[in-house]
Parts: structure tokens; C-alpha cells; sequence
């Protein structure tokens, strides 16, 4: 039963800083009961359906260390259970308070596990197993939260922060885990990071970890700056609406370019950018304008996040200097 070697591994890694791998004994395994079933798809095959049965023994700690990883791995594996309660034939559990302040706590888990049997051209089958699918909710759960987590940066930080570095609320877990090491470039997300990919790390919570993005012009490569271009060309766009259809003489020209440079003035004294400055395009010939079309330019200079910091140390015997002043 690859679940039940699976689900094995899984507790005794969450529970060892509890000394489950010195004491083994104390996470029992079993199945009391099980059947098997056709599946009702296409093909040769078959499903094991199963209540498997954990106990942890002797345990001196709280229910919630065991429920967290275990549910982590429901979430995973067996995904449906999350929704349904004991009497829907969801997960149900027992715990038994024994005299010495520890307990005997006792899960029963109802899982299932499909084969499929594969005709071989002499005649036979090959048993296979077929993977398990990833669950949407899971697959899609780290883009979900990095956009909200862009959304909350924009309200409560700025557009012009990349969402690196900054805790990811309601994560209990990463699958699968990245190494990561503050003083070294030479991990899983240092290779990632260098490949222009954002991970997530645990530091103090779960968080993410990278700047950069996918686009081909380096000039946006980080996410801060693709950002600050989509706020600037949606503020623009609103604030030049009041314009749109006045006749177009140099003074409106003058004003539209006017309002949008004093925008830029308010996001530079806020520290939301570098600097930017609007102009009138060469595009504004005779012809275009006869036709109504003005064509204003920006150019801009994003934040960009600091992301290589190096300190360097020189010893030096200057402090000693006023020594005897000191001492005296």
C-alpha cells in the first residue's frame, strides 16, 4: 500500500523533533478492513478501498501536532476527506487519557488507491499504478497567493515593493521544500533565483523569494518594475480622462502634460519612484493633430529592490587611538 508507506514517512518526519525516529513503536499503523472494486472508467482496472488506521502511542504533546501534518497529507493524497465528517465517512479519531498525563490517540482514515491493469502484446498484463493528480487548490496554490499577496502590497506597502521577502499568510506548508541559505548563493532557490524563477522559503514563516519575472527586455525584469508601468499607464489613463474631447489647442496640451508630470511629482515625494517625466511625442505632426490625435510620451525609473547586498570588514587599529583618554 504505496499511501500507507507514504502517510508513514510523513508523520514520522513531523513528529521527530518529538523522538519519533528514536521510538518508532509509538506511531503504529494497521488496516482492519478493506475491499476491492472495479473502477467504473475504461479499461482493466481496479480500486483498493481501505480504512487505515494510525495510532500514536504514549503522546505527551497536543492533538494539533499531530492533525496539521496529517491534514497536510490529506490534502494531498486523499483530498476529499477534507470536506467530509465521520459520520459522511470522513476522518474520525479517538484519544485515550492514560494515568500518567499522556494519551493514546487513535485516526482512522479511509483511503483508496487505483491499479490498472495494461495488456501486453504476449498476452499478460503489467500491474500499474497510476500517480495520483495534484489537487487544484494545491496546484494553483502559489500563484493564488502571490497575486494576493501583490494586491495587499500594493494597499499597504506600494506598488513599488516586489512581493519577495514578505511573510505568505495561511501557509502551513511547502511541497516540495526548497533549500535556502541567507550567506549562500549555492541552493535550490539560489538556482532558481539565478534562473530568474521565484520560490518560497521558510524564514520566520513561509515567503517568497526572488525579484524577477519572465519578461525578455531587461529593462522589466524586475516584477517591481513591470508593476510601477501598470500603475503609472492606469493612473495616467484616469487622470486624462476630463480631457478627452476639448478641443485641442497647445494650452490643453501643455495642461495634460502638466497634470501628468505633477503626478510624478507626488510618487517621487512619496518614494514610490526614481523619477518621471511626460512629454509631447515627434509623432504630433500637422496631419495628427488636424486629425485630433495627440500623442504624449513618459519615461520612468522604477524602484529597483535590493537585491545584492555585500558588506565588507577591514580590522583596523584607529579605534585604539584616544585609548588613554578613554582609560583614564
Amino acid at each position: 500500500m504505496r499511501k500507507l508507506n507514504s502517510l508513514k514517512g510523513h508523520m514520522t518526519e513531523a513528529l521527530t523533533h518529538r523522538g519519533m525516529r528514536q521510538n518508532p513503536a509509538d506511531l503504529h499503523f494497521a488496516i482492519p478492513s478493506g475491499s476491492v472494486v472495479a473502477r467504473g472508467r475504461p479499461g482493466l482496472g481496479f480500486e483498493y478501498r481501505y480504512t487505515l488506521v494510525m495510532a500514536v502511542l504514549d503522546c505527551a504533546y497536543g492533538l494539533d501536532e499531530i492533525t496539521v501534518p496529517l491534514m497536510m497529507w490529506v490534502a494531498r493524497w486523499q483530498p476529499e476527506l477534507l470536506s467530509l465528517t465521520a459520520a459522511d465517512g470522513g476522518i474520525d479519531w479517538e484519544v485515550e487519557l492514560l494515568d500518567d498525563g499522556k494519551s493514546d490517540i487513535m485516526v482512522r482514515i479511509p483511503l483508496t488507491e487505483g491499479l490498472h491493469l495494461r495488456p501486453r502484446e504476449d498476452g499478460g498484463h503489467d500491474l500499474v499504478r497510476p500517480e495520483e493528480p495534484v489537487p487544484f487548490a494545491l496546484e494553483q496554490a502559489a500563484p493564488l497567493r502571490a497575486v494576493g499577496l501583490r494586491a495587499r502590497t500594493d494597499q499597504e506597502i506600494g506598488f513599488h515593493k516586489t512581493i519577495s521577502n514578505l511573510p505568505v499568510a495561511g501557509v502551513v506548508g511547502i511541497t516540495p521544500a526548497v533549500s535556502w541559505d541567507l550567506h549562500s548563493d549555492d541552493t535550490e532557490a539560489g538556482i532558481l533565483n539565478g534562473a530568474d524563477i521565484t520560490c518560497l522559503i521558510r524564514r520566520g514563516g513561509d515567503r517568497f523569494w526572488g525579484n524577477r519575472g519572465c519578461s525578455a527586455d531587461p529593462r522589466f525584469a524586475f516584477e517591481s518594475a513591470v508593476r510601477t508601468n501598470q500603475v503609472l499607464r492606469d493612473t495616467i489613463a484616469e487622470g486624462v480622462f476630463p480631457f478627452i474631447d476639448r478641443p485641442l489647442t497647445p494650452a490643453l496640451a501643455r495642461d495634460i502634460v502638466a497634470s501628468i508630470n505633477a503626478m510624478f511629482r507626488r510618487l517621487k515625494s512619496a518614494g514610490l519612484i526614481i523619477g518621471a517625466e511626460a512629454f509631447l511625442t515627434d509623432a504630433n505632426t500637422p496631419d495628427q493633430l488636424a486629425a485630433g490625435r495627440l500623442r504624449i510620451g513618459y519615461r520612468f525609473t522604477p524602484c529597483a529592490p535590493l537585491e545584492d547586498l555585500s558588506i565588507e570588514s577591514l580590522i583596523t587599529e584607529e579605534f585604539y587611538a584616544d585609548f588613554n583618554q578613554m582609560a583614564a
